[in-house]
């Protein structure tokens, strides 16, 4: 149980990190916008600009906020691992404790990045070869919505920090509840 305690804090680190990292990603998430956009605009997407963009934004923001999640559910799923070992262990019998651990994990936050304005059309530089046409839609997206976005990921960031740190606290308590009735078990086998 003290390894499933070690656990928990090396968890939580590894969150802290990620969601730090999400608050810088803005940039990085329109470059990546762009070059979404430009392939959607080749691949003869008749869709608007402002909704390729929000939704590349958004699909961006989620693949990184699951890093968070996935280390929360793996470790919820661990926890319980070494709830039951240690409930056999002491011939105690099952009391789900997997279920009581993920019911802990509720619903994350998500990107909103507000009403955005993209003003850019498919044009001629889209013949240009190589990186040039992503490079453009990109110079062109953070002038428009760079810094909109920016917050957006910046808040994204904070608001899953929190998170985390109440669903881990959720978690440990949790935890921390069925293995002091397992301690105090063990403490009455041993007097």
């Amino acid at each position: 149980m003290r390894k499933a305690v070690g656990r928990i804090a090396e968890i939580r680190e590894r969150c802290f990190e990620t969601t730090h990292a999400i608050r810088e990603q803005g940039d990085r998430a329109l470059a990546d916008a762009a070059s979404s956009l430009t392939d959607a605009w080749l691949s003869r997407s008749t869709a608007p600009a402002t909704t390729l963009v929000q939704n590349a934004l958004v699909r961006i923001a989620a693949g990184q906020a699951m890093a968070v999640s996935a280390a929360l559910n793996d470790l919820a799923r661990e926890l319980a691992r070494t709830l039951e070992a240690t409930a056999d262990a002491l011939g105690f019998k099952a009391v789900h404790e997997e279920a009581d651990l993920n019911s802990a994990i509720k619903e994350m936050p998500r990107l909103d990045p507000g009403e955005l304005r993209v003003d850019l059309q498919p044009g001629l530089w889209l013949k240009f070869p190589g990186t040039l046409p992503v490079r453009h839609a990109g110079n062109v997206l953070r002038r428009q919505i760079g810094p909109q976005v920016s917050d957006a990921f910046s808040n994204l960031g904070s608001m899953l920090d929190s998170w985390t740190r109440r669903t881990l606290g959720e978690l440990q308590l949790r935890f921390e509840s069925h293995a002091d009735a397992y301690r105090a078990h063990l403490h009455r086998m041993s007097i």
